[in-house]
């Protein structure tokens, strides 16, 4: 199977969002890209979406396309990886069916908390999301692969749906 080139890295989740350095990324992955193709994507259109990502991957983006990945995509992707992750992470599916992960010297969150964290990284996620949007909204004729050729199937969308309750409590 070919490696495919994605926006956020084992270690960019490791660096800058609250995990553990001994995660096992491949518990993570598949999320990462859930994550790209579910939202940002959805964010960026098709067009510009695989255009940023080939550019990406060559190492060839220009000085505001630099800007858009590290800080607007990333983030938003990161924690949308990281909320999708979260009910895989205790629960894995083997072949006796769904397994509770349960190490000698931990517990796994009840239902509540665990619904708790999912909600929490879910408002990050939404939060970085609608950042992104405002600036392509506002930046949007810098790209020009933005702006142009969006008769793909997946147009960008003009505007988060940002609608959760308070980020932080």
């Amino acid at each position: 199977m070919a490696t495919r080139t994605l926006f956020v890295s084992e270690a960019y989740l490791r660096d800058n969002l609250p995990i553990s350095r001994n995660l096992d990324s491949q518990d993570v992955i598949p999320h990462i890209q859930m994550a790209e193709e579910l939202f940002i994507q959805d964010i960026l259109g098709a067009n510009f979406y695989d255009y940023l990502i080939t550019a990406f991957s060559a190492q060839t983006l220009t000085a505001n396309e630099t800007t858009l990945v590290q800080d607007y995509i990333k983030p938003a992707e990161a924690y949308r990886a990281l909320t999708l992750a979260l009910p895989f992470l205790a629960t894995q599916i083997k072949n006796k069916g769904p397994q509770l992960q349960n190490e000698d010297y931990s517990t796994p969150p009840d239902l509540t908390s665990l619904k708790f964290l999912i909600n929490e990284t879910k408002n990050r996620a939404e939060f970085y999301e609608k950042r992104l949007n405002s600036f392509l909204c506002l930046s949007g004729n810098s790209f020009t692969n933005y702006t142009t050729n969006n008769t793909d199937i997946v147009s960008p969308t003009t505007q988060a749906g940002w609608d959760s309750g308070l980020l932080f409590y």
